[in-house]
């Protein structure tokens, strides 16, 4: 009987070791992947109001979650078509009336022949303070 239990206090003393150093290395890492904001889900998110607000919002969603910077007319066109969103009338007027906010700046660099941009820091300030948060 005492070399039973003695066996036992044994896999007990075996299983809590395991149990204190699996508490003591942190938190699991998660199995699962986190699933990637869509496009939509982040205007739908930002709510922007005007044709300017969501051109200098799909420019962040750009640099930030598609990591596409600096980005051009096409790239711009081709989000705001991702997110099944209308193009402004006038999306060159768009991102300059952006830069005169600034909002967004030539990046100085052209991009398949187009001009290209990327946003300034008051521009990610604008974003990124809009509720509700990402």
């Amino acid at each position: 009987m005492t070399e039973e239990l003695e066996a036992r206090l044994a896999n007990f003393e075996r299983r809590l070791s395991v149990l204190e150093q699996r508490l003591l290395a942190g938190p699991a890492p998660s199995q699962a992947k986190a699933k990637p904001l869509s496009i939509q889900e982040f205007l739908a998110a930002k709510r922007p109001m005007t044709d300017l607000e969501r051109t200098v919002m799909v420019a962040y969603y750009l640099e930030h979650f598609a990591q596409i910077s600096p980005y051009n007319i096409n790239d711009l066109k081709d989000a705001f078509r991702q997110a099944r969103e209308p193009l402004p009338a006038n999306i060159n007027d768009a991102v300059n009336k952006n830069i005169q906010k600034g909002l967004m700046m030539e990046a100085g660099e052209r991009k398949e022949g187009h001009k290209s941009w990327v946003l300034t820091g008051t521009g990610e300030s604008f974003v990124s303070s809009r509720a509700p948060k990402e």
